[in-house]
């Protein structure tokens, strides 16, 4: 049996929790990644709000919107963000970018919500909890 003192047992503490916290990270961009699917999957092809014309398919252009954003740490946060709308997904019916995300997310007068992010991110969650345990499983 090996005792170790207190500067060794801080050492692998440190060394332990720093495992834990990448496996955990690791844990957060598979799901991103599953989330992204799900939604893409989940998603309205046809937005007749976007022409105002009744089931109207605009080419997919929300599907493509739903995007991930590569992780970010910041203050001892680790963030791992999924965004649908805006950015350089252009409607080519409209020509302008995909501007009716959130409206589709939440819906508006007249319009039920047609979300698919915070229903996909929620059904991934038995996912994230199994690849955690997976990750905390690794560490030696």
């Amino acid at each position: 049996m090996t005792i170790l003192g207190i500067p060794e047992v801080k050492r692998a503490i440190g060394r332990i929790t720093r495992q834990m916290i990448l496996e955990t990270e690791k844990a957060a961009v598979l799901t991103q990644e599953q989330v992204v699917r799900k939604a893409k999957q989940d998603a309205p092809i046809g937005t007749p709000q976007s022409t105002g014309i009744p089931g109207y398919i605009v080419a997919q252009s929300y599907q493509r919107s739903i995007r991930r954003v590569p992780p970010k740490k910041t203050l001892g946060k680790f963030v791992v963000e999924i965004i649908a709308g805006g950015g350089d997904v252009i409607n080519p019916n409209t020509g302008r970018e995909v501007d009716y995300a959130e409206r589709l997310e939440r819906g508006w007068s007249g319009q039920a919500p047609e979300g698919v992010m915070v229903p996909s991110l929620v059904s991934q969650k038995g996912f994230l909890f199994r690849e955690i345990i997976k990750g905390l499983k690794r560490v030696k």
